[in-house]
């Protein structure tokens, strides 16, 4: 329905925009022969000269507007789900694979086919559009150490309504600890799946693990995880986008010993 209505109903009002632009470019600058009143009226009254100019300015305006509300999501401000696979579906967004994390007045999904994550707010018992008022943060770990440290995902989504960040890393090294402890900016991270690389040659896939973490604050630019066996430090590429690493390596990664 999301896209349907932007495939027909923009058009159509595109359509009604143009229209009445040739018309009345038609009816007062082409139109001598056709209605000569009006006509002689456009180049001897400057207030009805001034008039038209004005709704043609107003015409284009209106059609850059819709232009722009084709790609916003509107409907999230007024328009409510009764459950979460509505606004999904709204959105013409797969449910078959998915895992639903629900923090109360906001709920993440992740669609576990191509690691993306969904943001839905709670109001009343009714979710709102999916991914209403909220963005993307992507990490990226500077140093790479064989396959210690971190892989991906990792996504951080802001749900701006209620301020709130949902972290989702993937750790690599070595087996789970017997702890289960990975630490976030020394908070514990909730382990989720076990997950295996997509690659298109099956033996440099790896395996690794996937944790999470809520934090009630918007996405930092830059966080460490300790994965039990080594630190590293992530840096948010969204919000660092010309970042450079530094010469020090070190900095943004540690391997403990054994």
């Amino acid at each position: 329905m999301y896209y349907i209505i932007r495939i027909i109903l923009v058009p159509v009002v595109y359509a009604i925009i143009v229209f009445a632009l040739v018309k009345s470019k038609k009816l007062v600058f082409f139109g001598k022969k056709r209605n000569p009143e009006l006509y002689k009226k456009m180049h001897t009254d400057k207030r009805f000269k001034r008039g038209v100019y004005i709704t043609y300015i107003f015409l284009i305006v209106l059609f850059v507007a819709i232009a722009f509300l084709s790609k916003y999501p509107y409907e999230g401000y007024f328009m409510t789900f009764d459950s979460i696979n509505d606004s999904l579906a709204y959105k013409n967004i797969s449910t078959e694979n998915i895992d639903t994390y629900d923090y109360g007045d906001c709920v993440f999904v992740v669609d576990n086919s191509e690691y993306k994550i969904y943001s839905l707010t709670k109001i009343n018992g009714q979710y709102k559009l999916v991914d209403f008022n909220s963005e993307d943060n992507k990490f990226i770990q500077p140093v790479e150490k064989g396959n210690m440290g971190t892989t991906e995902p990792r996504i951080a989504k802001y749900n701006k309504e209620t301020n709130k960040t949902f972290y989702y890393f993937g750790i690599t090294g070595k087996e789970k600890p017997e702890d289960g402890t990975v630490t976030l900016d020394g908070n514990e991270m909730k382990y989720c799946r076990n997950a295996k690389s997509k690659h298109f040659i099956q033996s440099l896939s790896w395996d690794y693990r996937i944790y999470s973490f809520l934090d009630n604050a918007a996405p930092k630019s830059e966080l460490t995880v300790d994965s039990g066996t080594c630190r590293v430090v992530l840096v948010n590429r969204s919000q660092n986008f010309f970042w450079k690493a530094e010469e020090d390596k070190s900095i943004y990664f540690e391997q403990y010993a054994d």
